[in-house]
């Protein structure tokens, strides 16, 4: 459990292991009452309440670390709703409307099974406009590929709505999603999402969660 704590504590004052003086570019909470992944795997890891605490810090014009740490309230960073993440990245204009990006990380502390329970990473990402497509590798618990595209359709100016879908190169999977959110302020905003992961038989099985995020 100590370790737990260090390196939660690590991600929360430094997000990629800054010191502890440096001021995070951006920081976000979010309260969401499932766990729903609709940024890597579009999958759902537990039907528990849970806390997303996340934060990044830009290095340079282009550089930037980051990380997250997801708990539930059951055993906090020991539950099933528990993972905490770091990533070094780079993002660069390549024009007015397109943008690149590649970053590597480590994903662990799979439902709280520690640091060691996890996949390193490597990704790629690519937007023109509101399209996004992103690849991904990881080694370890997951051992695939990921392709995934996403569409950013801003339906008001408080409300968008986002449809997504990853493909397993491993097993073939696809996993469809769709978010949205709706910004009450420049701090806080409501977010829905649902998701119809594919499950290893074939079948699938549709979730959704509901949250409340806020920015600092």
């Amino acid at each position: 459990m100590r370790s737990h704590l260090i390196v939660a504590s690590a991600l929360l004052t430094g997000f990629g292991f800054l010191p502890a003086t440096a001021e995070a570019q951006e920081l976000s909470a979010t309260v969401a009452s499932r766990y729903i992944d609709t940024d890597t795997f579009n999958d759902v890891f537990s039907d528990e309440a849970v806390l997303k605490l996340e934060g990044s810090y830009d290095l340079s014009k282009h550089l930037y670390v980051s990380g997250y740490v997801y708990t539930g309230f059951s055993k906090p960073l020991k539950d099933n709703s528990s993972e905490y993440a770091f990533e070094v990245g780079g993002t660069w204009d390549l024009s007015d409307h397109i943008k690149a990006g590649i970053a590597a990380g480590r994903y662990a502390n799979y439902q709280g099974r520690g640091f060691d329970q996890g996949d390193w990473y490597v990704k790629a990402t690519a937007s023109y406009e509101r399209l996004s497509v992103s690849a991904s590798v990881l080694r370890g618990v997951s051992d695939t590929a990921l392709l995934g595209v996403s569409y950013n359709v801003p339906v008001t100016d408080k409300l968008s709505v986002k449809p997504s879908v990853v493909f397993y190169t491993a097993d073939g999977r696809l996993n469809p999603a769709v978010e949205a959110t709706y910004r009450l302020n420049d701090k806080l905003s409501v977010n829905a999402i649902a998701v119809i992961p594919e499950n290893s038989t074939g079948g699938r099985t549709a979730y959704g969660a509901i949250g409340l995020s806020a920015s600092f």
